[in-house]
């Protein structure tokens, strides 16, 4: 190479530097907006849960999760579904006991829910 190139490359090298630090430093800061006001929580007694080893022999295991709503406003479940296919889900309020509810599109339960949570 001769040093007319090499001084090519450096200037090319350099014209694109400065315009990655102008860049960065002409970034403008995200917006600090408030985030909508939140009406509906739920909540659960437990997050998570190990049934530890399970020997197929002895049949089905469940564990029961009680989800509350901490809001003020109804919320509505829009699709309920699990993400094994060996799990299955059941949504239950006031004695009315809706699922089952499986992993989609693997041939396991998928009916919609019905239920709300006020």
């Amino acid at each position: 190479m001769n040093s007319k190139n090499i001084i090519i490359g450096i200037a090319i090298l350099a014209f694109l530097g400065t315009l990655f630090w102008a860049g960065k430093n002409n970034a403008k800061p995200a917006e600090q907006t408030e985030g909508p006001k939140i009406e509906s929580s739920l909540t659960a007694n437990i997050s998570s849960f190990d049934f530890g080893t399970i020997q197929m022999k002895n049949g089905n295991v469940e564990k029961v999760f009680e989800v509350r709503n901490e809001g003020d406003k109804e919320i509505r479940f829009g699709n309920v579904f699990t993400s094994c296919m060996c799990t299955t889900a059941y949504l239950e309020k006031a004695g009315e006991k809706q699922g089952p509810f499986g992993m989609p599109g693997h041939g396991g339960p998928s009916a919609r829910p019905r239920l709300s949570v006020l």
